[in-house]
């Protein structure tokens, strides 16, 4: 992963987190991704994945909340927000968020950090 590459996406994931956000925001990202490496690093879960499933981790945790709304899925689907419109599926916000960072990864993306790598590691 280029260091450029790897900065830009670190800054985009940052600019979809919301700081009026009292929960789902850079700071729990931050602190649920520092939590997943301290467990890989010092654990033996980390000994059970290999690098390319330890980068997986990471970057699924670091992007697990991204654009979160403050407000749960049931929420938005019974006040027929938008985001439940445009993901008519109980789990609005997981979809969301899937979404969202597969937006940041998608191929030619200058936020795509698995860019370089070969398509079966994709």
């Amino acid at each position: 992963i280029s260091e450029s590459v790897l900065v830009k996406f670190i800054f985009a994931v940052r600019h979809l987190y919301h700081d009026q956000n009292s929960f789902h925001n850079w700071k729990h990202a931050w602190s649920a991704t520092h939590c997943a490496f301290m467990i890989i690093r010092h654990t033996a879960a980390g000994r059970l994945m290999d690098a390319k499933m330890q980068l997986g981790v990471m970057v699924s945790v670091l992007a697990h909340d991204l654009d979160h709304p403050g407000v749960n899925s049931d929420f938005l689907i019974k006040s027929a927000s938008p985001i439940a419109i445009n993901y008519p599926t109980p789990n609005v916000l997981e979809h969301m968020h899937w979404d969202r960072a597969t937006e940041l990864l998608k191929d030619g993306a200058e936020t795509d950090i698995f860019g370089a790598m070969p398509p079966d590691d994709k």
